[in-house]
């Protein structure tokens, strides 16, 4: 390679940086769940949904997916332990 141009690389920043640094990363959580989901959909009366809402308000870090998990056990359907978690996380 020539002087001159050797000249202009050296000026030249890099695309990638010369050292990497690692960054700490935040730990993945994923639960694990032994049987497969299903998406479900249901219209209710707006008295219902309103119910359920306040149910979720009373505890922080509640979801709807949990609130209905704890009423469907409470009828009765067996529910996983392992299916007792927000998905979100």
């Amino acid at each position: 390679m020539s002087k001159q141009l050797e000249n202009i690389l050296g000026r030249a920043t890099r695309a990638t940086p010369a050292e990497v640094s690692v960054l700490p990363t935040r730990p993945v959580v994923v639960a694990a769940v032994a049987e497969p989901e299903e998406f479900i959909q249901a219209q209710v009366p707006a008295s219902v949904a309103e119910q359920l809402r306040a149910r979720i308000g009373t505890k922080k870090g509640r979801t709807l997916r949990l609130v209905l998990l704890e009423v469907f056990r409470e009828a009765g359907i067996v529910i996983p332990d392992d299916a007792m978690c927000d998905r979100r996380r």
